[in-house]
Order: C-alpha cells, then sequence, then structure tokens
C-alpha cells in the first residue's frame, strides 16, 4: 500500500514483528497500523502500540475438508496438531453474498455466537473455545471466529469442528481453520 509522500506499508506472511523504517511499514499476520500524514505525522499524534491485544506471530491455513452436515450446519476434523487452532467461518446467501444475522438488541436480544455457533469436540468431549464475538451486536455479523488453545486439547488426536446458523433460510456456509502461534 503506498501512501502520499512515499510511505509504504508492506506485509509478510509469518513469524514477524512490526517494523517502522523511516517511509515504510512492515506488518505481519492480522497486525494492523495507523498511518498519519502530512500534519497528523508528528510525535503529538502519536497512538502507540495496544499491548492487550495478541497478534500471532504465524498463521498457517490447514487443509481441513468441511462439509454440510444438513442446514446451515458443516462440519470437518482438524489431523493431530500441537498448535493453538483458529476457526473462522461465513454464511452466504443464494446469490453469493454474506448473510447478517442479528438476534436483536439488549435486554432481550441474543448473543451473536447463539446465533453463529462453532463446536469443537475430540473424543467425544466438547472443546473449550475462546471467543470475541459473544455480543449483542446492532448491526449483525455474518461470521463467527473462536480459538482452541494450545493446551487445552490432546495434540496427538483429531479435533472435530461444527459451525452452524440459526438462520431459517438455507444458506452456504465456509470455514476454514488455521494453526497459530503467538510469542
Amino acid at each position: 500500500m503506498n501512501f502520499g509522500g512515499g510511505r509504504r506499508v508492506l506485509y509478510r506472511d509469518a513469524g514477524f514483528e512490526p517494523r517502522v523504517e523511516k517511509d515504510t511499514v512492515e506488518l505481519g499476520p492480522e497486525q494492523l497500523v495507523v498511518v498519519g500524514v502530512a500534519g497528523y505525522a508528528s510525535i503529538l499524534h502519536e497512538l502507540g502500540t495496544d499491548g492487550d491485544v495478541l497478534v500471532p506471530v504465524s498463521s498457517e491455513k490447514l487443509a481441513v475438508e468441511f462439509s454440510s452436515q444438513g442446514k446451515n450446519v458443516v462440519r470437518g476434523v482438524v489431523p493431530a496438531q500441537g498448535k493453538t487452532l483458529r476457526v473462522l467461518f461465513q454464511q452466504f446467501g443464494a446469490d453469493g453474498f454474506p448473510v447478517r444475522s442479528w438476534g436483536g438488541a439488549p435486554p432481550d436480544g441474543k448473543k451473536m455466537s447463539e446465533l453463529l455457533v462453532i463446536r469443537a469436540r475430540q473424543a467425544g468431549k466438547e472443546l473449550p473455545l475462546a471467543i470475541e464475538y459473544d455480543k449483542m451486536i446492532w448491526s449483525g455479523l455474518s461470521w463467527g471466529a473462536a480459538e482452541i488453545r494450545q493446551g487445552s486439547f490432546d495434540p496427538s488426536a483429531p479435533v472435530e469442528i461444527e459451525c452452524s446458523s440459526s438462520e431459517k433460510d438455507a444458506l452456504r456456509l465456509e470455514a476454514r481453520v488455521y494453526a497459530v502461534v503467538y510469542k
């Protein structure tokens, strides 16, 4: 990406710490940058970094085949894996466009994680998931994301992933799994 004045943002695939040098910013997977130009490129407008957000140093897409298990349900099996597993899924309508689900407003609305559900099992036992989209979101979402943290499952056995949508219309669900590593 090129910003006025010759500033560039470069993206790296994995195992990368962000770097800022002169007119170049290099980012790794899932890293985000805000670049100030002209009068906003001064120390007065420095935003700093957010130490609360964990960004993986590597993220590798795994070859997991998901298949339909009925209306608005897909399931796939992740081979034995010793890294944190990140599951992403999205729902699409017959027109190919993403479909947003919405559970209503508080206090009686439903959280997004109740409408767009991700489950993980190993040897028939439900695994704990780390999720951040379990909110009542005014605009709805077309996607869900969860992590199965390294150490919370047996790395020598496969993990079954199931993603489902509570939408009434039949949708096409797409799911992906990544092996991620944090510092």
